[in-house]
């Protein structure tokens, strides 16, 4: 097509539009206006566009709206069509691939989660053993510092007297001592060299007159070569007793109501 065609194309297609908006225009001119515009031309919409913004200028009363909105409606239909053509086509294109991803994050997020959960999980359980051992722990000491004050309490007091206890023929380099207060009637045996024993059995000691037998308690012995000390709370003594002694016996564990194992510690009260 030539130049000068190309120019009475697009004077035709001038004419064309300012029939149209003058409301003169003929059925066949009509459909080929409507075809030129269909075509997808830019410079034929833009010319369209411009006719109107001319004609509305004119100061005639033709009128000119409906067909305006009917040929723009025409042109957006268009474009609308390619538009919603072109979506489902890229929908369909990506939409397995967008799915498999989105997929792949959402199973990546909840893996992360899981193992955070589980490390979480993990530390506070660490956190709880150590607590725990920590709490044992102190209530060990403070029970032990406890016990420690009680017989400092007592070996401080001014007056003590002591009560030498010694190792009987089953283990004769046994030892013992019991520093007893008169005023607070509170006692602390101190025991050594005594041979460690089995679980099922305690050392127990006895103060005894004539038949009588009374139980001051079980000792727990630590360790053969070591210094045991152990807080007895109220001793039945005073000082115008006589004829009193003290036994340490082996009996069955938790102890028994009368002496009946072997004597490992054996003293006598001396005034």
């Amino acid at each position: 097509m030539s130049k000068k065609q190309f120019e009475m194309d697009r004077e035709r297609f001038k004419a064309l539009c300012a029939l149209y908006f003058l409301n003169t225009i003929q059925p066949d001119e009509l459909k080929e206006l409507k075809s030129a515009l269909n075509s997808g031309d830019r410079e034929l919409q833009e010319i369209f566009y411009r006719t109107k913004k001319s004609i509305d200028k004119l100061p005639l009363t033709v009128d000119i709206i409906d067909h305006g909105l009917n040929v723009n409606q025409d042109i957006f239909n268009v474009e609308k069509n390619r538009k919603q053509k072109r979506m489902p086509f890229l929908f369909k294109k990506y939409h397995p691939e967008m799915t498999s991803i989105r997929y792949h994050i959402v199973a990546a997020v909840s893996i992360l989660l899981f193992l955070s959960l589980l490390i979480l999980t993990f530390y506070l359980y660490q956190i709880s053993s150590v607590n725990s051992k920590l709490n044992n722990l102190l209530i060990d000491r403070s029970a032990q510092l406890e016990n420690d004050n009680k017989l400092f309490n007592v070996l401080k007091e001014k007056n003590i007297d002591v009560i030498n206890l010694t190792g009987q023929d089953v283990n004769p380099s046994g030892y013992g001592k019991i520093f007893w207060s008169a005023f607070s009637k509170e006692a602390v045996l101190q025991v050594g060299n005594l041979p460690p024993i089995n679980e099922m059995k305690d050392y127990q000691l006895w103060l005894v007159k004539n038949d009588s037998n009374f139980s001051e308690g079980v000792v727990k012995v630590k360790a053969y070569n070591s210094n045991n000390f152990y807080y007895i709370k109220d001793l039945p003594l005073n000082n115008d007793d006589t004829g009193y002694s003290f036994i340490l016996t082996l009996e069955p564990k938790g102890g028994s109501s009368k002496p009946t194992g072997t004597i490992y510690l054996k003293g006598k009260v001396t005034k």
